[in-house]
């Protein structure tokens, strides 16, 4: 139970991002969130357990275009995860990330016309971060999260205009955490697509 609450950390901070301006010195603003629910009945030696999952996460971001086709930003990332066992046991995992991040786009724009007229841009991205956070737990108490978090990804943005943009793509996402005053360090990655 200890490795699935801290393997749900890493799903929590999947998401899209909307921007937009493929011009060398500009600013590129970005915001990702999600917000989620599930219930799922596992059935586990013999025993039914049903589980409820809700999930939000909110990401913005900030970068500057370095080319006309290379991104490089930061953006800090807050997300929550509840989680409750049988209607008993009850879990919450709240959760910062701060990270970095490079994208390239394969092509580049001619002009600001050019970006509305040729809308979709292939691009591929790559980000390091760190993690930080607590468990609330009944069985486990108040823990504290943290680790390294790095992936990667491709995908497309599609300009609806010359200022405001959509992004389409798949990521895989891992990190090395360590659970504190519980001895406990964990690997874990995810594939997601936003």
């Amino acid at each position: 139970m200890k490795k699935l609450l801290l393997a749900a950390v890493i799903f929590m901070f999947i998401g899209g991002a909307a921007h937009a301006q493929l011009k060398k010195g500009r600013i590129v603003i970005s915001a990702a969130s999600q917000l989620s629910g599930s219930f799922n009945t596992i059935d586990l030696d013999d025993a039914d357990e049903s589980i409820k999952i809700n999930t939000f996460s909110f990401s913005p971001g900030i970068g500057y275009m370095i080319t006309d086709q290379i991104t490089a930003g930061a953006s800090l990332a807050f997300a929550s995860l509840s989680l409750k066992v049988d209607d008993e046991e009850s879990t919450t995992i709240s959760a910062l990330t701060l990270s970095g991040y490079g994208k390239y786009h394969f092509t580049k724009p001619k002009s600001d016309a050019d970006v509305k007229s040729n809308s979709f841009f292939p691009y591929v991205t790559l980000g390091l971060g760190y993690v930080t956070g607590k468990l609330d737990s009944e069985s486990m108490g108040e823990p504290k999260i943290s680790g390294l978090s790095y992936g990667g990804g491709a995908g497309i943005d599609y300009f609806l205009s010359n200022s405001v943009g959509l992004t389409l793509g798949v990521n895989y996402m891992a990190a090395n955490l360590e659970l504190k005053d519980e001895d406990m360090k964990m690997d874990a990655g995810s594939l997601s697509f936003i």
